[in-house]
């Protein structure tokens, strides 16, 4: 477990070589208590990854980014939320300017 000086994501770290799924992973770790707001589960490879609407999610080791991330976000409406999803795709997958 790795503590780092972020704002809110990341500020707690687990990562693991593999998991069965990192969600998997968050939702026991949700049900035995609360983590912290950005808390994030990341694992090189998952042998049962999920993807939407039950499908499975399969990568490459190394080769994707695998983790889930605890929010408890209050500004944010229930059916709202595939916004946020959204904004954190764009966000990972824009470069940097000057990178």
């Amino acid at each position: 477990m790795c503590n780092s000086n972020t704002l809110f994501g990341g500020k707690v770290l687990s990562h693991f070589p593999s998991l069965s799924s990192t969600n998997d992973y968050a939702l026991d770790l949700l049900s035995k208590s609360k983590p912290g707001e950005g808390t994030v589960i990341s694992a090189d490879f998952q042998t049962g990854g999920k993807g939407q609407i039950g499908s499975s999610w399969e990568s490459e080791p190394g080769q994707n980014i695998t983790l889930s991330a605890i929010l408890y976000p209050s500004f944010l409406q229930a059916r709202q939320q595939f916004s946020l999803n959204q904004a954190i795709a764009l966000a990972v997958g824009t470069p940097l300017q000057g990178t």
